[in-house]
């Protein structure tokens, strides 16, 4: 499924996700042949059980997007 249809999960923009992906916070990848960003909804159930258990409330991982703390 791609990113976009997923990003509604952790809590986070499309651009955010994109920015995400793109630092390597995010358990994404590229289909072969595509040029989309997909993820496997497990690893992003996963991602955000950790958070959870970490306290995290910001969203995706380490950074913020910059311009939306």
């Amino acid at each position: 499924m791609g990113l976009g249809q997923h990003r509604q999960a952790p809590g986070i923009t499309k651009r955010q996700a994109h920015y995400q992906h793109e630092k390597g916070n995010l358990p994404t990848f590229k289909p072969p042949g595509t040029n989309k960003i997909a993820a496997r909804r497990e690893s992003l159930d996963e991602l955000v059980k950790g958070w959870e258990a970490a306290g995290r409330t910001d969203g995706a991982g380490a950074e913020k997007d910059p311009g939306h703390e």
